[in-house]
């Protein structure tokens, strides 16, 4: 082999190398790698959102429970209670206390129900809505199945509006409702740091919907979660934008990386090529070095990128890690300091009281504040610090001498920390209420005004009016000093004058670290808190926690700065020290592992390649074959054959074409070959071979190689007929051929199709004549008494005789008619026979065990091509419990036209003797009889008038049923005239209005006199169930259903309950007394029993105080429009 030789082949396995590896290298990252990618974005960011969902949820639960708490410790208060027992709002301080309460730093809106859901106070028109005690809401709180409501109103503007209400308790019974309308800012409900410029939050309830400001969100996806007690729905709205472009930019940096490898790769490959043909006398070892010089230069690269898109994706991950972190220590900071607030809430409702009451006292303080303790367990304690002078103290000390506080007094703390009497100064700040009982002793007497830190807070609450924060005070046993806070409110009082003076504090103490812990504790384990007073730039306080800066990641720690009761707070979260920045996530190992595998892979596979073409080009002298004289003679042997030989090569051009083909599809030789095979094939073959063919190579999947099977070709008339067909694979010197022995069989085909529908037509026949239960014999024709033989019987027979089918081959037709069968029927049936003419008829025949049976026969002469009667069919039914059942509907029929008889005679004549004997009883004896005597025989009277009218009534209920032959063609219109003309009297007197469309009354097919029964019952309870002083108004409407026509009579009377819609249509059904409405109750039952004898049906609905509306149908059978 020369060298030139050698620099073509290093060029050709080079040029297959490069394009391969580029095709699978595009392959794996459209397939695996992108989507891949994708996938993990996705997945990521569902988490994440999943994850805010779930912080934003709990801090929404702990909003609506601190607001619950708060409207808790307000209905515990002994005013409310009172009032709601009571169900009376006259306490004036009741009026004070609602009117003066504070939610959210505003003047409550308030409304107070009895049990009842009667209002007992309502602060103003802003809570609105339906709290009547009807509601389901409103029953499961006075029933306690659920301790609060929470009713989410329409948003205006930025403003989240709800109504939350909760139970008014009295020792653990309801005695009322205490609600309150709550408006507040919606992004002060969720997290600032969690609402972003990608993302948006939703509430929804009842189809009432609020939510943040979502219109910078470009591609909205949600996540929801339902918080199942009160049927909120809580919505993260994430931007899909950030996704995509986060997916794109990675896709990028991908492409880019495999387009730089390929125009490396391709400057590579100039280079070897120039090179190859600058040094053709190079060494053969150095051809093999430039050979493997591309398998090197793949790995090099595959590994460069395995190790870049780790890298990369590993930095993702990290980041979202990092972005998660920020966020809960966000969320950390917020709830703290909303846990704070709502402790400060509990202040605010202290100074609300306060300023709602002329006069408190100790135990009206330990009342008021006891319950808000239980609840807000974080409040270490709550006191009354009034201001007093010099002259005021020794009447404050006795004052609480009085109270029980028997060795109360003023104290302040020496110079060694210890309590004693306050010495004499002109102003005092002394504790004079403090809750809980327990703390008292340490707090009552000691005067405020001696330390710093609350002296100053109290000062600036009073020139500011509101809540101010005292700075950290050392609280607690000298053997454990933990950090607290004082927040004190102002509390005035006016003077006769009309001056507003200050009469003291009253204040909560607030244990930071108790607050801290208690929140970390039960929603927060991986980051921690720092808080530090900054009031004072230059000499801030720590409050809580402490921080080891050395051991902390500055960009995972979270700076925030809060006012906190009008003091500058700094909250700084920081993740544990147990957090490992670098995510322990095996995605990106994986992903590393996996490229440098794959690219290890590529290289042997290339390393092998070009061994195997460098072996391939040692080999290429061909070996010339000489196939001509055996070519001829196969030539001549297929043209001679009977069915037609066909071969193509891999692509399916035919190369060889025997004559039978010619005679076959009608093409010639030249026709054919050289073409390909589908010019011979109709669809779907002509569209599928090429696909199949390349499959077939592909995979090498068998379908019809090596096998035979039926087809169908194309002649070249475009006439399409069936085939059989077999193929094989031939090699003939490294080349595939595929011959095909193929036959027409046209012929064939039709003549098995005529035979395979008439076995078909057979089998059906016998499988529906064998299925019934009839009894089907065919007899053969001739002499009646001689030849007439059964030759088949259907194995209905054995059910309906007793005999099986073969018992009565060759037997007489007549072998079932007996002794008792009518012989005038046999008669019949012989001379039909005779006459070759069919017959049916009802004749009693005898059971196999002697018992009869009645059957209805049909006989049916069978003739042949000529029309000469050949066999008679027998076709038997038993209907002899269908006669059974006439006969009995018969014998009912009698007894209830003699039921009737006795019930319009016999029934009737005594209470007829009863009426009339009252009658003439009250009126020979008036003068003899008193008034007591005359209303007794009034009741005799009217007793006995009223069992006439229900002993008529039933008999028409009884009465009424299908009577077809009564029908006929009638106009509603007409019958709602006569109607009208029946119940003048009654329309007249009432002022009723009918109101009807004339042109919309059909023509109906039915019984006029019982729809007219059915007309004037509606009419007349719509006149006589009317309200008292309204004139009765009935709405009639028509309306075309298809096969009905539906009648609808609206009316505006009384109406009733939902729960009596189905009932009254029971007989003797009545939902009001005699005395307050006539009737006996039957009239609806007959109508609805007139109305389904009709075929149709009867229905109403109602509403209480707003009037009934009745449905009938009739269906049309042959009725039409008017």
């Amino acid at each position: 082999m020369n060298k030139l030789s050698i620099k073509k082949s290093f060029l050709k396995s080079l040029t297959i190398m490069m394009v391969f590896f580029f095709m699978l290298m595009s392959i794996l990252t459209s397939l695996v790698i992108m989507p891949q990618l994708s996938h993990i974005f996705d997945r990521q960011h569902i988490r994440d959102s999943i994850g805010t969902l779930q912080l934003e949820a709990e801090l929404l639960r702990r909003f609506v429970k601190d607001k619950q708490q708060h409207l808790e410790s307000l209905a515990a208060s002994p005013i409310v209670i009172n009032s709601a027992l009571l169900a009376s709002a006259d306490d004036p301080d009741l009026l004070d206390l609602l009117n003066n309460y504070i939610i959210n730093t505003e003047k409550a809106h308030l409304l107070l129900q009895d049990i009842a859901g009667g209002v007992i106070y309502k602060t103003d028109d802003k809570i609105k809505g339906d709290f009547s005690a009807d509601s389901n809401w409103f029953e499961a709180l006075i029933t306690q199945k659920t301790s609060y409501n929470f009713k989410l109103l329409p948003q205006e503007g930025d403003e989240l509006r709800f109504i939350l209400s909760v139970p008014v308790l009295y020792q653990g019974s309801t005695e009322g409702i205490l609600s309150a309308y709550i408006s507040t800012p919606i992004d002060n409900v969720f997290s600032p740091q969690l609402i972003t410029n990608d993302s948006a939050f939703k509430l929804k309830q009842n189809n009432i919907i609020a939510k943040t400001r979502s219109d910078h969100i470009q591609m909205p996806k949600e996540v929801s979660t339902i918080m199942v007690e009160k049927n909120l729905e809580l919505i993260y709205v994430s931007d899909a934008t950030y996704i995509e472009k986060e997916r794109d930019r990675i896709n990028g940096v991908i492409l880019s990386v495999i387009f730089m490898g390929f125009l490396v790769s391709f400057f590579i490959f100039l280079l070897f090529n120039i090179y190859s043909f600058k040094n053709e006398e190079a060494t053969t070892h150095k051809t093999n070095l430039l050979n493997y010089m591309v398998p090197i230069c793949v790995c090099l690269f595959g590994v460069t990128a395995s190790i870049s898109a780790s890298s990369l994706l590993n930095s993702i991950l990290n980041n979202q890690k990092y972005q998660d972190v920020l966020a809960e220590n966000n969320v950390q900071i917020l709830s703290v300091v909303r846990s704070i607030e709502q402790h400060i809430e509990v202040l605010n409702s202290l100074r609300s009281f306060w300023d709602a009451s002329d006069f408190v006292s100790r135990n009206d303080f330990q009342n008021f504040i006891a319950p808000m303790l239980i609840k807000h367990e974080n409040i270490e304690a709550a006191i009354w610090v009034p201001h007093t002078t010099r002259n005021e103290r020794p009447e404050l000390e006795e004052k609480a001498r009085r109270d029980g506080i028997t060795n109360y007094q003023i104290l302040e703390r020496n110079q060694d920390g210890l309590e004693v009497t306050a010495k004499d100064r002109d102003r005092y700040a002394p504790v004079f209420f403090a809750a809980p009982k327990s703390l008292s002793e340490k707090l009552l007497g000691f005067d405020l005004l001696m330390s710093p830190q609350s002296k100053e807070a109290m000062i600036q609450a009073e020139k500011l009016g509101t809540s101010i924060a005292s700075a950290p005070i050392e609280f607690g046993t000298p053997d454990e000093k933990r950090a607290a806070i004082v927040i004190f409110n102002p509390v005035f009082k006016t003077t006769d004058e009309g001056e507003s003076v200050l009469e003291g504090h009253v204040g909560v103490i607030l244990l930071i670290d108790q607050i801290v812990d208690t929140v970390k504790r039960t929603y927060f384990h991986s980051t921690s808190i720092f808080i530090l007073d900054i009031t004072q730039e230059n000499d801030p306080i720590t409050i809580y926690g402490g921080m080891n800066l050395k051991n902390m990641r500055q960009d995972l720690a979270l700076v925030e700065t809060v006012n906190i009761a009008g003091r500058q707070w700094e909250f700084i979260a920081y993740p544990n020290s147990d957090f490992h920045t670098n995510i322990n996530n095996s995605l990106p190992w994986i992903i590393l592992f996996l490229g440098c595998l794959f690219s290890a892979a590529i290289t042997f596979t290339l390393v092998q390649l070009i061994r195997r073409n460098q072996a391939n080009e040692q080999l290429k002298e061909i070996i010339t074959l000489k196939l001509s004289d055996s070519e001829n003679k196969m030539q001549a042997i297929v043209d001679s054959t009977v069915d037609g030989i066909i071969t193509i090569n891999k692509n399916g051009i035919v190369e060889s074409y025997n004559a039978a083909c010619s005679k076959i599809f009608g093409y010639n030789y030249d026709e054919v070959v050289g073409r390909n095979i589908i010019m011979l094939m109709p669809e779907p073959y002509k569209s599928e071979h090429d696909k199949y063919l390349k499959n077939y190579q592909r995979t090498g999947t068998k379908k019809i190689i090596g096998t035979g099977r039926e087809v169908e070709g194309r002649r070249k008339d475009g006439s399409t007929f069936p085939l059989e067909l077999a193929v094989a694979e031939v090699k003939i010197h490294g080349r595939i051929l595929y011959a095909g022995v193929l036959r027409d069989i046209s012929e064939r085909k039709e003549a098995e199709a005529r035979i395979l529908e008439a076995n078909e037509q057979l089998k059906l026949l016998q499988e529906s004549v064998e299925n019934i239960d009839s009894m089907i014999a065919i007899a053969e024709a001739g002499d009646i008494d001689d030849d007439m033989k059964i030759i088949y019987a259907s194995g209905g027979i054995e059910k309906m005789s007793g005999y099986a089918p073969h018992e009565l081959l060759g037997k007489s037709p007549f072998i079932l008619q007996c002794e008792e069968t009518d012989k005038k029927i046999i008669s019949k049936i012989r001379n039909c026979l005779i006459q070759e003419v069919e017959f049916k008829g009802e004749l009693l025949n005898q059971h196999k065990d002697g018992s009869t049976f009645w059957a209805h026969m049909s006989i049916y002469p069978i003739k042949d091509a000529q029309g000469k009667v050949k066999y008679f069919t027998f076709v038997q039914r038993d209907i002899t419990e269908s006669r059974a059942v006439i006969q009995e509907i018969i014998r009912s029929n009698v007894e209830l036209e003699r039921f009737a008889y006795l019930a319009s005679h016999d029934l009737q004549e005594p209470l007829r003797m009863v009426t009339n004997f009252t009658s003439l009883l009250s009126k020979k004896y008036e003068d003899q009889l008193d008034e007591t005597a005359q209303e007794y025989i009034k009741f005799a009277y009217d007793g006995a008038k009223r069992m006439q009218e229900l002993v008529n009534d039933l008999l028409e209920y009884a009465r009424v049923g299908p009577d077809a032959e009564s029908y006929e063609e009638v106009e509603f219109l007409q019958l709602l005239k006569l109607t009208e003309d029946n119940l003048q009297e009654a329309i007249n007197e009432s002022g009723a209005k009918i109101i009807y469309k004339p042109e919309d009354c059909p023509v109906v097919l039915t019984n006029p006199v019982r729809l007219i029964r059915v007309l004037q019952n509606l009419i007349g309870n719509a006149i006589k169930y009317r309200k008292e002083g309204a004139a009765p108004e009935i709405n009639i409407r028509i309306e075309d259903q298809q096969d009905f026509w539906e009648f609808t009579f609206q009316d505006n009377g009384i109406g009733m309950k939902q729960k009596y819609e189905n009932k009254i249509f029971e007989p003797f059904k009545r939902l009001h007394k005699n005395n307050a409405y006539s009737g006996t109750g039957m009239g609806l039952a007959i109508c609805r029993k007139i109305i389904e004898g009709f075929g149709g049906r009867m229905w109403m609905k109602s509403e209480l105080d707003k009037g009934s509306t009745f449905f009938f149908t009739i269906p049309k059978q042959g009725s039409k429009k008017g």
